[in-house]
């Protein structure tokens, strides 16, 4: 069975650049790129950036046998919590056993509402967990 991971668009992505990126970065943002993100590498090199900002960035770059690509192909992708996937992934086993359930019963239609509903209630349980942990932070 494939792993999946659940990741936001606003999760951080750890990317190393090469010139051609640290050019791109430098157009688009000119001073701030050296004070928010060149500055501060890491000691292999790797810069943080959300994941949404990195797409907008490059991706007009990205294209089929582009040998010029601004950065090295592997990402770091940096979650907010590993408890948050926990239990993201725990919804959806749950979701899985609401629908597996009607299906064995032969119920030919799946009851969205209660879904729905379930999936509400685990979003909100999710974003308690989400405002606790950034307090904690603060």
């Amino acid at each position: 069975m494939e792993k999946q991971k659940i990741i936001n668009i606003n999760d951080c992505v750890k990317v190393k650049l090469n010139k051609i990126g640290e050019d791109v970065l430098l157009e688009e943002y000119g001073k701030k790129a050296t004070k928010y993100f060149l500055s501060k590498k890491d000691s292999n090199g790797f810069i943080d950036m959300q994941l949404w900002e990195f797409m907008n960035l490059f991706g007009g770059l990205m294209f089929h046998g582009n040998a010029d690509l601004p950065f090295e192909t592997n990402l770091i992708i940096k979650t907010n919590n590993d408890k948050d996937i926990e239990i993201q992934n725990a919804q959806m086993k749950e979701i899985r056993k609401i629908i597996m359930k009607k299906q064995a019963f032969n119920i030919e239609k799946i009851d969205r509402k209660e879904l729905i509903q379930y999936i509400y209630q685990r979003e909100i349980e999710i974003n308690k967990i989400l405002k606790d942990t950034i307090l904690k932070l603060k």
